[in-house]
């Protein structure tokens, strides 16, 4: 199947149902038919790429190859050539693990699972590092990812609700709803924004000199009861029974997602609760092809995707 991920849409749903899910390097899959926009819109939003979702590694890899490549914008000169797989043994790959975050706890669950891939990672014979991080904040990450964010998604907002945020945006925290607390952000705070992205690309860039991978969560629960009852911003989610606000459940996705770093999504097991767990790989912008190559690493030791009871 196809997905769309701009908040983790495609990485979300494909740990909560336990199987693989690509979210592509941002601009190598077209974006024509794609939301958020309307149908026959041309612009592709930022942050939102479309991606595959399958039940095993070979399924992505198959749906990337047959996506990715020019528009018709760039069709009669632009050329992709995404370049192989930095390696094809486990035991040449430098991974760090980033899942723990005061900022975002996540369940003891869902990190005995994520903790359990690692240490099955170095088992395997890969270097493993659990403190090895990119030269910013997970917190400061996620702040321009919710800024760049709401602006992406501001354009399903009608013009007198913006106007409307406009007029109280000094009292917008992030209790709003998804989206609105920037959407009617001025262009000279997106531009700010969009370069603090740019730095963090940077800083990406150095960090994948000495690593190749970075083992994340995608959410911080299994999947959640649904509940309609409220508006999104009054919802709330359990954490090792605490009360935590329902948007942590895009914070795992923000420092990939803001700064157009390929991730793929792998089942790593199944919590007490009967329910899946996958973890988010992310790798060097361009390079799918090595999150792929891990992820497929991951899914030869952990069994891949398992059909649940009665389905």
């Amino acid at each position: 199947e196809l997905g769309s991920d701009i908040g983790g849409s495609i990485r979300g749903p494909s740990s909560a149902c336990g199987v693989t899910g690509h979210k592509p390097s941002y601009g190598i899959i077209p974006a024509i038919g794609q939301i958020p926009g309307p149908p026959g819109t041309l612009t592709q939003a930022d942050l939102a790429v479309a991606g595959p979702m399958a039940r095993n590694v070979d399924d992505l890899e198959m749906g990337l190859a047959l996506m990715a490549g020019a528009d018709d914008w760039h069709a009669p000169a632009w050329r992709l050539s995404l370049p192989p797989p930095r390696h094809r043994k486990v035991e040449e790959f430098r991974v760090a693990v980033w899942i723990r975050e005061d900022f975002v706890p996540i369940d003891r669950e869902v990190e005995r699972l994520l903790l359990g891939a690692a240490d099955a990672l170095k088992r395997a014979g890969a270097r493993v590092d659990y403190e090895a991080r990119p030269d910013f904040s997970f917190e400061y990450a996620v702040g321009v990812y919710d800024q760049l964010l709401g602006a992406a998604l501001s354009g399903g907002f009608s013009r007198k609700e913006i106007e409307a945020f406009a007029a109280k945006a000094e009292a917008a925290d992030a209790s709003h709803a998804l989206g609105a607390r920037y959407a009617s952000q001025r262009h000279r705070d997106w531009l700010s924004a969009n370069e603090r992205r740019l730095q963090m690309r940077r800083k990406w860039h150095e960090f994948f000199q000495d690593w190749d991978a970075v083992l994340m969560p995608c959410l911080p629960t299994t999947a959640i009861p649904h509940d309609p009852s409220q508006p999104i911003s009054a919802r709330t989610i359990q954490v090792n029974g605490e009360t935590r606000p329902y948007n942590d459940q895009l914070r795992w996705m923000g420092p990939a997602g803001v700064t157009y770093l390929p991730a793929t999504v792998v089942p790593v097991g199944v919590a007490d609760d009967g329910l899946p767990v996958g973890v988010q790989i992310a790798g060097p912008f361009l390079e799918d092809r090595t999150t792929l190559a891990l992820a497929r690493h991951l899914e030869a030791i952990h069994g891949g995707f398992q059909r649940p009871p009665g389905y």
